[in-house]
C-alpha cells in the first residue's frame, strides 16, 4: 500500500500555446512553461454519468443501466499563483484574447493588453488558446487538457501585507472545451520561472489625472464565460463561444482629503479615468500598469482594522473606441 502523501508544492501546471485549435502540443515538447501553484482544485468538468435504467430488475443497478456521455463534457482546472513577470504574459494572452499585445523595446519587452469588441474565430485558428498539462508526481498520472483559454482571471494585492504577503498573486481557471486525456506522462523538459516577483507595497491609484492614493487592497478580476456549441460529426468537431468579457477593479483605499473630492462623483457614477499601477518605468521588469474605463461604485467609508477605507468598485463599461480596460506589462518573452 502507498502510504506517501503529496502536497501542492509535488503538483505543477506546464503550458505552451497551440498552433492549430484542438491539437495538443506534444507531451515530449521541450517548449512548455512551468507555472508553479500555491493551492489548486482538479476538477474533472460535466462528464456526464446517468442511470438509463434499461435493465429488467428491482435488486442492484446493472452495467447496462450505466451511462457516460464524454462528447458533451468540458474540463477545467482552477489554480492559484505568485505573480511571475514571465508567465503573466501567457496568461493575460489566454484571457483577453487580444490579437496581439505588442511587443516593444528590448529586454524587458513591454506588452499592451486590450479587449477586442470582437471575440477571435478559433476555427480558423485565431485567438490564444493553450495545451496544459496537470503534473502530478504520481508516474503517468498526468492530466493533459488542450485548447484551453482561461474563464477567469484575477490578479490581486494586498500592499499591507509582511513578506510574502505582499507580494501579487494571480488565480484563475483553465477551461476546455474538451474531456481531458488521463494518465498520461509528461516526459518533456519544462523552463522554469524566476523569482520576478511584484510587490503590491508600491501600487497607488490616481482617479482622473489626480494625485495618487495609497491602496490597502486590490483585485482586477476578468470573466469571459465561454461555452461549447457541439456542431455534428465527429466527437472532436466543437464550436465554442466567448459571449461577454467582463471585468471589475475592486479596491480597498485610505479616506483622505484627496479621495473625498471625488465622493459626490462616485455616487452619481461618473465614469472617471482610473489608474492602478507601481509607477515604475517601462524598462524596468517591475512595470505595471492597468487603466480602466467604467462605472464606478463607492460606498461611504467605513472601520477596518483601525482604518478609515472607503471601498471603490469599477465596472468594465466601453467608450466607443476607446479600449475600456488596457494592462501594460513588461518581461522576457519574445515569442508573444
Amino acid at each position: 500500500m502507498a502510504l506517501v502523501n503529496y502536497t501542492a508544492r509535488n503538483f505543477g501546471l506546464r503550458i505552451q500555446r497551440e498552433a492549430t485549435f484542438g491539437t495538443a502540443i506534444a507531451l515530449s515538447s521541450n517548449g512548455m512553461s512551468t507555472i508553479p501553484i500555491e493551492s489548486f482544485t482538479k476538477t474533472d468538468g460535466d462528464v456526464a454519468h446517468d442511470d438509463l435504467m434499461l435493465t429488467d430488475t428491482d435488486r442492484i443497478k446493472d452495467t447496462g443501466d450505466l451511462y457516460t456521455n464524454t462528447i458533451n463534457s468540458n474540463s477545467s482546472i482552477p489554480f492559484s499563483t505568485l505573480y511571475r513577470r514571465e508567465y503573466a504574459s501567457y496568461l493575460l494572452g489566454a484571457i483577453f484574447q487580444t490579437a496581439s499585445p505588442g511587443n516593444t523595446g528590448t529586454n524587458p519587452y513591454v506588452h499592451t493588453w486590450t479587449l477586442h469588441p470582437t471575440q477571435p474565430d478559433f476555427s480558423a485558428n485565431a485567438g490564444w488558446f493553450y495545451s496544459v498539462v496537470w503534473d502530478d508526481p504520481i508516474t503517468a498520472q498526468d492530466h493533459l487538457l488542450k485548447s484551453c483559454i482561461l474563464s477567469q482571471f484575477s490578479i490581486k494585492g494586498n500592499p499591507t501585507g509582511k513578506g510574502k504577503a505582499a507580494l501579487v498573486t494571480m488565480d484563475g481557471t483553465f477551461w476546455s472545451p474538451f474531456s481531458r486525456a488521463v494518465e498520461q506522462t509528461f516526459s518533456g523538459t519544462p523552463s522554469t520561472p524566476s523569482t520576478n516577483f511584484l510587490n503590491s507595497s508600491l501600487f497607488s491609484v490616481t482617479i482622473a489625472g489626480g494625485s495618487a492614493l495609497p491602496v490597502r487592497s486590490f483585485s482586477i478580476d476578468f470573466t469571459c464565460n465561454p461555452f461549447k456549441i457541439p456542431t455534428g460529426g465527429a466527437a472532436a468537431t466543437i464550436g465554442w463561444n466567448i459571449p461577454f468579457h467582463s471585468a471589475k477593479l475592486k479596491m480597498e483605499l485610505y479616506w483622505n482629503a484627496d479621495l473625498a473630492g471625488y465622493w459626490s462623483g462616485l455616487q452619481a457614477g461618473t465614469g472617471y479615468a482610473i489608474v492602478l499601477g507601481n509607477g515604475v518605468a517601462t524598462s524596468s521588469y517591475e512595470s505595471f500598469a492597468c487603466t480602466m474605463n467604467g462605472r464606478p461604485i463607492g460606498e461611504p467609508p467605513a472601520d477596518s482594522g483601525g482604518n478609515a477605507v472607503m471601498q471603490l468598485e469599477y465596472e468594465l463599461v466601453g467608450s466607443g473606441a476607446t479600449a475600456p480596460i488596457s494592462l501594460v506589462t513588461t518581461d522576457a518573452i519574445t515569442g508573444l
